[in-house]
């Protein structure tokens, strides 16, 4: 299996892990003051969406990728 396969594989066992959750588990905040079930799969959700648009599809297609203002300031450590 070459590793694109197994990635695919590793997603459909998150997506069979996230499908088998009860409905009301999933607003159970995993301990004291820390994220719900729900809040932690959008989390992952969205950076996933966020990650494949910003930097997979464009290498893909070839296409330059881009870096916006936090991300600079980021690997620059202009936060501090």
């Amino acid at each position: 299996m070459n590793e694109k396969s197994q990635l695919l594989e590793e997603f459909k066992e998150w997506i069979r892990f996230v499908s088998e959750i009860r409905e009301m588990d999933w607003q159970i905040k995993i301990a004291e003051d820390k994220w719900s079930v729900h809040d932690i799969v959008s989390h992952i959700l969205l950076w996933d969406k966020y990650f494949f648009e910003a930097a997979i599809n464009p290498i893909l297609n070839n296409i330059p990728l881009k870096t916006t203002s936090l991300q600079k300031n980021m690997l620059t450590g202009s936060l501090l």
